[in-house]
């Protein structure tokens, strides 16, 4: 107030600006094989705030922050489009704009663990060779090859010259009677997730029958 009696007054507005739900998203699987790009995440929940509401994914790895993962990703759902070989984690930040300011919070974090691929080994049952070797068999003589690894909930499938010999199955055998020179055996072993690998080669040598 003046000394002649005039006031003046000063208005200050606040705005506040937050989010009120950071929201919520989800993941049909997650556990993948070393080398797969994980499935697509979905958008359980959207953010909500005061202000106009985008969105950011990010990951990390063990020991490591957060960072924007490295293909633009800034919708609700999110594909990736790279293979991971570690586990990871995922989040996505809503950020709310409003007044000219920015606040962000974060989602529940989704963790997809990568599966070590199961060692695979080849042997001739009833012998001490194992893969990689070479048998020598007497034409027309039986062998049944013997598969293992995987642990429990394990299958198999064997190869005769990279060539799949049916389909994969809970059998760890395979017996034949009908090999000739040069064919070489091995197998494919899945673990109870499906990751696979395989084994090294027996490779056959035919003789004469005396």
């Amino acid at each position: 107030e003046t000394a002649a009696g005039c006031t003046a007054t000063q208005t200050l507005n606040m705005f506040l600006n937050e989010i009120t739900s950071s929201g919520n998203i989800g993941q049909a699987s997650a556990t993948i094989c070393a080398g797969e790009t994980p499935p697509a995440f979905t958008n359980v929940a959207s953010a909500t705030g005061v202000g106009a509401i985008s969105y950011q994914w990010q990951s990390k790895t063990f020991a490591t922050d957060f960072e924007n993962v490295p293909v633009s990703a800034t919708t609700q759902v999110y594909t990736p489009t790279s293979a991971i070989s570690t586990t990871t984690f995922f989040r996505r930040a809503a950020i709310s704009t409003f007044g000219g300011k920015q606040c962000e919070e974060y989602s529940n974090v989704v963790e997809v663990k990568v599966g070590s691929p199961p060692i695979s080994t080849l042997q001739v049952q009833g012998t001490a060779i194992s893969a990689p070797a070479t048998i020598t068999l007497c034409a027309g003589e039986d062998i049944t090859f013997n598969a293992t690894g995987g642990g429990a909930g394990a299958e198999f499938l064997f190869y005769l010259d990279n060539n799949p010999l049916g389909v994969k199955s809970g059998s760890s055998t395979l017996s034949t009677s009908t090999l000739i020179t040069g064919n070489r055996i091995k197998v494919e072993t899945f673990d109870a997730i499906g990751c696979s690998s395989f084994s090294d080669e027996i490779v056959v040598q035919i003789v004469d029958n005396p």
